[in-house]
C-alpha cells in the first residue's frame, strides 16, 4: 500500500531527446536504406524495435492516462464522500431543529393551565395578569427559537430530501396552527376585558389550537426518526 502511495507521488517525468542516440540509429536506417530490399528491411526494423523515444513517448503517455484516470476516480470517491456527509449533516440538523421546535410545545403547567381556566369561566383579572406574566417571561426564548427554526426551514427547503420536513417546520411556525398566531392570539385574551363574553370562548378556541400545534409538533419529531407517526393525537 505505501509502495503503491509513493507511486502515485512521484512526479511524471516528460521523455527528453537523445541526440547522440537519435543521430546513430538515423545513420543506421540510412545505410541499410543503400542495400536492395533495405527499404523493406527498414520499415520492418522501425515496427519491431520502435526508437527509444517513441517508446520513453508511449510509457509516458500511457502514464499520464494511468494517473488521471486514477485521480478522476479518487475525485468520484470524494464527491460521493462529500455527499454523504452532506445528507449526514442535513439530517442531524433536522433532528436538532425538531427538538428545538419542541421546546416550544405548551404544557399544563404553563399557560394552557390558565387558558383553561378561562375557557371555562373560572378567570379572572388576575388570571389574565398571570398569563401576560408568562407570556412575557417565555417572549426572549421564543423568538430565539423561532428565528433559529427559521433560518434552519430556509437551509433545508434546498435539499430535495428535507423539503417536506421543511414545510413541516414552517408550518409549526407560521401556519394556521402555528406558535407565532397563537401567541398572538393570547395577547388578545390578555387585552380584553375578562367580563366581555366571547373572550371564554376565544381561550377554548386557542386552546384547541393548542392540541392541534402539540401534535404537529410530536409529528415533526416523528419524521425524524425514520419511522412512522407514533402520536396521531395529542389530547
Amino acid at each position: 500500500m505505501e509502495k503503491e502511495q509513493e507511486k502515485q507521488n512521484e512526479s511524471i517525468v516528460p521523455p527528453v531527446q537523445m541526440p547522440g542516440r537519435t543521430l546513430t540509429r538515423d545513420l543506421t536506417e540510412a545505410a541499410a536504406e543503400l542495400i536492395p530490399g533495405g527499404g523493406l528491411f527498414t520499415a520492418l526494423y522501425r515496427v519491431t524495435h520502435p526508437a527509444l523515444a517513441d517508446r520513453l513517448r508511449g510509457e509516458w503517455e500511457q502514464t499520464i492516462s494511468e494517473r488521471t484516470n486514477e485521480h478522476s476516480s479518487r475525485l468520484g470517491r470524494q464527491e460521493l464522500a462529500l455527499q454523504d456527509l452532506q445528507s449526514f449533516l442535513t439530517a442531524r440538523t433536522s433532528r436538532k431543529e425538531a427538538g428545538q421546535a419542541g421546546l416550544l410545545s405548551f404544557f399544563r403547567t404553563g399557560m394552557l393551565a390558565s387558558l383553561e381556566k378561562i375557557a371555562d369561566g373560572r378567570g379572572d383579572v388576575e388570571t389574565q395578569k398571570g398569563l401576560a406574566q408568562q407570556l412575557d417571561a417565555t417572549a426572549p426564548e421564543v423568538e430565539e427559537i423561532i428565528s433559529s427554526l427559521t433560518a434552519a426551514r430556509d437551509m433545508l427547503s434546498g435539499e430535495a430530501e428535507f423539503v417536506e420536513f421543511a414545510h413541516r417546520l414552517d408550518d409549526v411556525l407560521y401556519g394556521q396552527f402555528g406558535k407565532v398566531g397563537i401567541r398572538d392570539r393570547i395577547q388578545e385574551v390578555i387585552t380584553t376585558d375578562i367580563r366581555q363574553p366571547h373572550v371564554s370562548e376565544l381561550a377554548r378556541q386557542i386552546c384547541t389550537e393548542i392540541r392541534e400545534f402539540n401534535r404537529r409538533v410530536i409529528a415533526l419529531a416523528s419524521t425524524t426518526q425514520n419511522g412512522p407517526l407514533k402520536h396521531e393525537e395529542h389530547r
